[in-house]
């Protein structure tokens, strides 16, 4: 009986975190799907040519990145001055709880850079004009 414990323990870790990152990861592929739609509407309407998706694909993961940096920041207390913090600033502050909104942003960054690196080797979407 002793062995099973530890097993039964690591499986209800798994499945606490996969509770808590199933919305951060469906929200994230939703966010990944609506940019891709809208690098693609602009390719192909705009450009007239597919070469776009693989500068538009990066540059958007480049700004979910940017977005989830920012809001870390502001849940570290960054922007906020030294009378305002919770804390004597000399204590070291810990560092903020990932959100779902971050998870969700770095996750949709992770799937445009796959996608874009699968266009780019499979389909040659980037390679020339």
């Amino acid at each position: 009986m002793p062995a099973r414990e530890p097993i039964s323990h690591i499986l209800i870790i798994i499945s606490s975190f996969a509770k808590r990152t199933a919305t951060g990861l469906g929200a994230g592929s939703l966010a990944a799907a609506a940019w891709t739609a809208l690098a693609l509407s602009i390719a192909i309407f705009v450009f007239r040519r597919a070469w776009p998706l693989g500068i538009l694909l990066p540059f958007g993961a480049i700004f979910c990145l940017a977005i989830a940096w920012f809001h870390y920041l502001r849940d570290d207390g960054l922007g906020k001055k030294p009378e305002e913090r919770s804390t004597p600033i000399e204590e070291a502050i810990p560092p903020a709880k990932p959100s779902r909104t971050r998870r969700a942003l770095v996750w949709a960054a992770v799937e445009l850079v796959v996608l874009a690196a699968a266009l780019y080797s499979f389909a040659g979407v980037g390679r020339t004009y």
